[in-house]
């Protein structure tokens, strides 16, 4: 399997003390091409086998990005590698025909590009196609990378965590987070991966009765109202009221991280903390409807945001891993 990855900018694998690791018994290469890294792993038995193993490497590199704050960006799902029917011939004109002759190829199987996952079989001759030069930078040792792989990948099934749609997506917006160049656009994304995180919950039985009689004056008005332009007012009224039947996002962004950084041995008032979280959200909202806000202020909310969304995800991926 061939898994390329992007880190985010300002963010290198130190590849000058070695490419090569090992993960859960099958040899692994790491290798740099142009803006991208690609990471390469053998010894499968079966196109299944090896397609199995991905979403548990797509895990790790999740985890590595939760783990070390830093942006990865990949693509889960593999694109198949054309094979042809019959080998093709390799003309003497052909832009590959020097290529094919270094490796004694006189005819090749098909080709891959190397943005794209792929699953491929080793017994066939196969040409990837891609463009740039690459360039080397110094900054975390293939052994961090791997070994905070390997710690997602020896407890419990951290594959299930890309088979839940919305904690997939979380980690999505936060990986992709530290690729935005802006403090303002990196603070919406992080508010974003908690928001994604929701799961309505129902207010008290007293708040939704009163919404429900409020939904009900409001759909009488409706109906008795003659001005065209104005029943839609209320019909639009009454959509905005059904929601009012759950709890505001600020408080279920309080309860999530609350009730998350409690799993965390290491993290004091996790109470203090969501507060604090929660009070972003107000800072988002004048944001978003005015399109400025202080930046001192986003500053600071990108600092407090910075430790509190991955711990939060953290405990998120163990849950999810765990599951049967």
């Amino acid at each position: 399997m061939r898994l390329p990855f992007t880190l985010s900018p300002g963010r290198t694998l130190k590849l000058a003390d070695g490419s090569s690791c090992e993960l859960l018994g099958h040899a692994c290469e790491i290798s740099q091409e142009h803006n991208q890294y690609a990471l390469t792993i053998g010894g499968f038995d079966s196109e299944d086998e090896a397609s199995t193993f991905l979403l548990k490497a797509c895990a790790g590199l999740i985890w590595f990005g939760l783990k070390s704050s830093v942006g990865v960006r990949f693509n889960p799902d593999k694109t198949p590698v054309e094979l042809f029917a019959q080998p093709k011939s390799i003309a003497e004109g052909s832009p590959i025909f020097s290529i094919a002759s270094e490796m004694g190829w006189r005819e090749y199987d098909g080709h891959y590009d190397a943005d794209k996952t792929i699953v491929r079989p080793d017994d066939k001759r196969l040409f990837v196609f891609t463009g740039g030069s690459a360039t080397v930078q110094v900054d975390t040792p293939i052994s961090i990378l791997s070994g905070t792989m390997l710690e997602s990948m020896e407890e419990g099934r951290p594959e299930l965590v890309l088979c839940d749609p919305k904690l997939r997506l979380a980690c999505e917006v936060y990986l992709s987070s530290h690729f935005e160049s802006t403090p303002a656009a990196r603070f919406l994304s992080l508010i974003t991966t908690l928001e994604i995180l929701i799961t309505d919950a129902p207010a008290s039985e007293p708040v939704q009765a009163m919404v429900l009689r409020f939904i009900g004056e409001a759909t009488a008005a409706q109906k008795a109202e003659e001005d065209v332009a104005v029943r839609r007012e209320f019909e639009s009224l009454v959509s905005r009221l059904a929601y009012l039947r759950y709890r505001s996002i600020k408080s279920q962004l309080r309860n999530l991280v609350e009730e998350k950084l409690r799993t965390a041995a290491d993290i004091a008032e996790p109470a203090r903390i969501s507060k604090e979280v929660s009070g972003l959200y107000d800072l988002r909202s004048t944001l978003v409807h005015t399109g400025e806000a202080d930046r001192a202020a986003i500053g600071e909310g990108n600092n407090r945001l910075n430790e509190v969304v991955p711990q939060v995800l953290r405990a998120l991926f163990r849950e999810a891993a765990q599951r049967d």
